[in-house]
């Protein structure tokens, strides 16, 4: 079983991204948050292996939330998905050691791809 926690503010796009975790065999939504705020402690406490974080949010930008997100004991995978897949947030994501960079528009079957191969190594003997 992978672990997934995303944060999404658009009430249309949380409800495809669930479409397609649900699509995903052995993936299981553990939490979900439309805010920065409390996002940490919320993933704290989930303890997802993975965690989808949008770059524009209501009180705050996502990249502010990765420094506290790497830094948690269980350390999860971030992922940036959004519908701003312009260069310099993917530079900017990748100086942060973001785990992957997906645009909304364009790239969420491969982000399903991306997991669904997360998952599959994860259920490997002795990987579990």
């Amino acid at each position: 079983m992978l672990t997934v926690f995303f944060v999404e503010d658009s009430t249309v796009m949380g409800r495809r991204l669930r479409q397609l975790l649900s699509r995903i065999p052995g993936v299981v939504v553990v939490g979900e948050a439309c805010r920065l705020r409390d996002l940490v402690q919320s993933v704290d406490h989930a303890k997802p292996d993975v965690v989808l974080l949008d770059i524009r949010l209501p009180d705050g930008i996502g990249f502010d939330a990765i420094a506290p997100l790497q830094q948690l004991e269980f350390a999860p995978k971030i992922f940036m998905v959004t519908a701003h897949g312009d260069a310099q947030y993917r530079a900017r994501a990748t100086r942060l050691n973001v785990d992957g960079f997906f645009d909304k528009a364009a790239e969420l079957e491969a982000l399903a791809a991306q997991l669904a191969g997360l998952c599959k190594t994860k259920l490997k003997p002795g990987n579990v």
